[in-house]
């Protein structure tokens, strides 16, 4: 049966139809604004419970708690549920040590006296990270770095059995006036708190050694040359050729190298105790032949050096560098002395003489200009500078020249710094002067008898005075 809807019946069903349309696409539209909920991002971890961490010692001398050693490592225990990763920062007095953000920590110098900790965050996704930090403890005093250190001696057989280690912190290592030639240096650092080394190795938790030498020597006829083992004994030098070791230098290096200095000289029979090289800086000679009779060695912490040498000499000569200078003494009553070149005594120190004037030229190898000098002289006080070769002082007239002031010009002035030095009799040697300082003494009463020169290129080692006395006595 077919059922007719009246006009008006059929705009009632028209208006309803619409009204459920449009509540069916509001459903719709306000479902599709709702993001899908995936069953992985529905399940929530528990937050951490528990968790602590401590601090252990990796390595000790006895004594097992951590405050007594240097090698730490963080022990964690008591994460529920367990992390998956976690992140360190060591502490000192409560306060980030920068860059040690390992599982592992080296002890340096500057925490003893003070509170060490680790402050450890365990991590796992869906979980709030959560921290823990070690009880502190006060770190005690400890062993400081050392050095042990030997020579080999030509003419003596290696002995693979013996360390060569049995000197240490400024012992002689030879005997001076002995004769005796040095073939081969052994030097490392050592420390009752500390696993030091002879080069920048790690363990096997990729730990490097807090300390360690680069050490070069300077061997006849074979120049510089870096470190060698030989039965596991590391040396610079020759072994067994008969060949003189002349000169060296020791760089130190690790994580500890802020901390300390390695301070080192030689003893040549020409010149007998050179001064302190320091840190990399070259100590002994080079060009001249002359051999190795002694060593000493010291490690001082940052801010310390050893006593200067009592002759005051330069810590190194190297023959190519001193021999662009040449100075003549004239002496009185005797005259004009042989020429010398820079590093050797012009005049003498054992003489009724007075050394009353100098010739000086300074002649580059590489660089251009020369060295002016000026002389203070009775009567006349400090006379202008004169240049290369040209007489500083007075030759012809009892007057009597008691100081002198020398300055390099033109590029060897760039290059270089010039140091002399007055031997006074009575005195001895005096401090060094330098780039136009006086050197010698305010008393005309007082005699000169010898002077020194040396060149020392710019940002090498000055000479230490010997004996703490001053260049320009008044």
């Amino acid at each position: 049966m077919t059922v007719v809807l009246s006009p008006s019946a059929r705009l009632r069903v028209r208006v309803v139809r619409a009204v459920a349309g449009l509540a069916a696409g509001a459903l719709a539209g306000s479902l599709a604004l709702v993001p899908a909920v995936s069953a992985a991002a529905a399940v929530v971890e528990p937050p951490f419970t528990g968790g602590s961490v401590v601090v252990e010692s990796l390595r000790s001398a006895g004594e097992t708690h951590p405050s007594y050693n240097s090698d730490y490592g963080a022990e964690i225990s008591g994460f529920r549920p367990e992390p998956s990763s976690y992140t360190y920062q060591w502490l000192r007095d409560g306060a980030a040590i920068e860059g040690e953000t390992g599982w592992r920590y080296l002890s340096s110098p500057a925490d003893v006296g003070h509170e060490v900790s680790v402050q450890v965050t365990a991590h796992r996704t869906g979980t709030t990270s959560t921290s823990a930090t070690s009880t502190p403890f006060t770190v005690r005093p400890r062993d400081t770095m050392h050095v042990n250190y030997g020579l080999s001696w030509i003419g003596s057989p290696w002995e693979s059995n013996f360390c060569y280690c049995q000197i240490s912190d400024g012992m002689s290592a030879g005997l001076p006036g002995s004769g005796a030639t040095a073939q081969a240096l052994i030097a490392y650092p050592t420390s009752g708190s500390y696993a030091a080394g002879t080069d920048p190795s790690t363990d096997s938790d990729e730990m490097p050694a807090p300390f360690w030498f680069e050490t070069e020597g300077y061997v006849q006829g074979l120049g510089w040359s870096g470190q060698k083992y030989r039965d596991n004994i590391p040396y610079v030098g020759s072994i067994g050729q008969s060949r003189r070791f002349e000169a060296f230098r020791i760089t130190p290096g690790g994580p500890h190298v802020s901390f300390y200095d390695v301070w080192y000289r030689a003893y040549s029979p020409k010149y007998g105790w050179l001064g302190w090289a320091k840190n990399g800086e070259n100590a002994g000679t080079t060009g001249y032949g002359y051999r190795i009779e002694d060593v000493q060695i010291r490690v001082l912490p940052k801010g310390k050096a050893p006593t200067a040498s009592g002759t005051g000499n330069a810590p190194f000569y190297d023959k190519a560098t001193q021999n662009q200078v040449t100075v003549q003494p004239y002496l009185r009553p005797d005259g004009w002395q042989p020429l010398v070149h820079g590093g050797s005594t012009a005049g003498l120190t054992s003489t009724s003489q007075r050394l009353n004037a100098v010739r000086v030229d300074v002649t580059g190898l590489r660089y251009s200009g020369g060295v002016q000098v000026s002389a203070k002289v009775e009567g006349d006080g400090w006379r202008p500078y004169v240049g290369d070769t040209k007489v500083a002082g007075t030759y012809d007239s009892t007057d009597r020249t008691s100081a002198y002031k020398m300055r390099l010009t033109g590029e060897m002035a760039e290059q270089y710094d010039i140091y002399y030095r007055v031997y006074v009799a009575g005195t001895g040697w005096l401090g060094w002067a330098k780039n136009g300082a006086g050197a010698g003494t305010e008393s005309y009463g007082q005699r000169n008898t010898a002077v020194q020169v040396v060149l020392v290129k710019k940002g090498e080692r000055a000479p230490m005075n010997g004996n703490g006395r001053a260049a320009y006595q008044r």
